[in-house]
């Protein structure tokens, strides 16, 4: 019973960062209550989407949480021109390569698609997802991690032929075609991209 109140405190701050209670140890409720009195108010926004063709899906600046509701969302065709998601994860070596080409390729047809970037990661490792994001050069666009427990359940639902593997590109085209693309980008590549 002693316990009680810093159990409280962690699952309160857990809500407080991603909309879900988690259990936590009660050290961890220390640092994720001091994460969620320094997090600027854009990364507690809802977590789905909204799709209006190639018109940016959120806020560039933060992370968005990505569930179940978010994904069906984000893998919605756009009303017109076409959405890239770039998926990758933290443990990827091929991952911050693959983000800058996409980030070049949107910058040279910024019309054609619009680039979202979703880290397979859990969002509560914010910080390391911003970081990179700021490293490949892409901090500025749509920026979304998985809120979920069960990631693979989340992997599904984005793509039901994608087995989790990363680096992944999946275009997602007006006309509700798709086109997925798994490991690092060879040069030739990015042009079915377009």
């Amino acid at each position: 019973m002693k316990h009680l109140p810093t159990v409280i405190a962690a699952l309160l701050a857990c809500w407080a960062l991603s909309g879900m209670a988690r259990a936590v140890t009660p050290g961890a409720a220390v640092a994720a209550a001091t994460l969620a009195r320094t997090q600027p108010a854009t990364d507690k926004t809802p977590s789905t989407p909204t799709p209006a063709g190639n018109a940016p899906m959120a806020a560039a600046a933060g992370l968005r949480s990505l569930d179940a509701r978010g994904a069906a969302a984000l893998t919605a065709s756009p009303a017109h021109g076409a959405r890239l998601l770039a998926l990758w994860a933290l443990d990827c070596a091929y991952c911050e390569p693959n983000l800058a080409a996409l980030a070049a390729l949107q910058r040279a047809h910024p019309g054609d698609f619009e680039l979202v970037t979703v880290a397979t990661d859990p969002v509560t490792a914010r910080a390391a997802i911003m970081a990179r994001l700021r490293q490949a050069g892409v901090a500025n666009y749509p920026a979304y991690a998985y809120a979920e427990a069960a990631p693979e359940r989340l992997n599904f639902l984005i793509d039901p032929k994608w087995g989790g593997e990363t680096p992944r590109v999946l275009l997602i085209r007006a006309d509700g075609s798709r086109l997925g693309i798994s490991g690092e980008l060879t040069p030739a590549q990015p042009k079915k991209l377009r």
